[in-house]
């Protein structure tokens, strides 16, 4: 009778685990494109207080031509204090667009 239990425990637990693995397909490929070029309207910035509704830098990227939309295409500008090493960085998400404008009053903040 022990060895039943234990032949039956054995079976549901390979069972369970044979019928809990499903192989994933494949992940679709996407031909490589080029990395993209970013670039900004100043190479130096520091708003003061009274340009706080100004337009401080604008971000401009070129289309990488990946072989998929590139409105689908996630881009992340990080930006930290000066002397502040990216140890916690403001990151700005940007999606489906190839350029970012961020105004004096975004970076005082």
């Amino acid at each position: 009778m022990k060895n039943l239990v234990n032949i039956m425990m054995g079976l549901a637990v390979a069972v369970v685990f044979f019928a809990g693995c499903q192989k994933e397909p494949p992940l679709p490929f996407y031909a490589n494109g080029t990395a993209p070029v970013l670039s900004s309207s100043v190479t130096t910035i520091a708003p003061g207080p009274a340009d706080s509704n100004s337009v401080a830098v604008v971000f401009t990227w070129t289309n990488p031509h990946y072989a998929t939309d590139s409105n689908t295409v996630k881009y992340m500008i990080q930006i930290d204090s000066s002397g502040g090493k990216f140890n916690r960085p403001d990151t700005i998400t940007v999606s489906g667009i190839k350029n970012d404008t961020l105004i004096a009053k975004d970076l005082n903040a």
